[in-house]
């Protein structure tokens, strides 16, 4: 019994091709044009919330919008001390927060409320294998 081959629509595979690229080039360019957003946003906030903070004006509204300055602290290994970092978390009694890795903001949390409890500065053994820099931000909301 010999089994015959559908005949193929060509046209319409063409045509399910052409789709599927033009989508793709879409998706591509949607892509870039998220990057250039992002690029103006960061250089946008930078500069409104360095007016603010010039202005010592730490939150506004305008057109229904609230504008108010936030500052949140990143924490991060020191370059090449990941293993030195999580190695002193368990000698300080808090391996529980040491997965393979530490969760940069479970780690950013972490040094805050060590900061609060150390007058403003790390311990020097956290110190020792930790980055952190505060950065202050605009966030909007419905005002």
């Amino acid at each position: 019994m010999d089994e015959q081959k559908k005949p193929v629509d060509f046209s319409r595979l063409f045509d399910l091709a052409d789709k599927l690229r033009a989508c793709r080039e879409e998706k591509k360019d949607h892509e870039n044009r998220i990057k250039e957003l992002n690029a103006e946003i960061e250089t946008l906030d930078k500069a409104l919330s360095d007016g603010m903070v010039d202005a010592e004006c730490t939150k506004f509204s305008r057109n229904g919008k609230l504008f108010y300055l936030t500052t949140s602290l990143h924490a991060s290994a020191q370059a090449g001390m990941k293993p030195a970092m999580c190695a002193a978390f368990k000698k300080a009694g808090y391996g529980s927060l040491v997965k393979e890795d530490v969760n940069f903001r479970t780690l950013s949390s972490f040094c805050k409320e060590q900061m609060t409890a150390h007058n403003g500065t790390l311990p020097d053994w956290l110190a020792a294998v930790v980055n952190t820099h505060e950065e202050v931000n605009v966030g909007i909301r419905k005002g």
